[in-house]
């Protein structure tokens, strides 16, 4: 699921029977994920390429 993480959003985000996680729409790689207990944790990844020469 992707959302703009807002205060609003985040406030709004309940817990479900089994752990989901929502993508920010405006920051690729940052994430939020809810536990069923209702726990929110926030993750941020990236992807670093390679440049190869010759």
């Amino acid at each position: 699921m992707q959302k703009a993480l807002t205060n609003k959003t985040l406030e709004a985000l309940k817990p479900q029977a089994k752990r989901y996680e929502v993508h920010d729409l405006h920051c690729p790689g940052m994430s939020v994920r809810v536990s069923a207990k209702g726990k929110r944790s926030f993750r941020s990844s990236s992807v670093t390429g390679s440049i190869r020469s010759g």
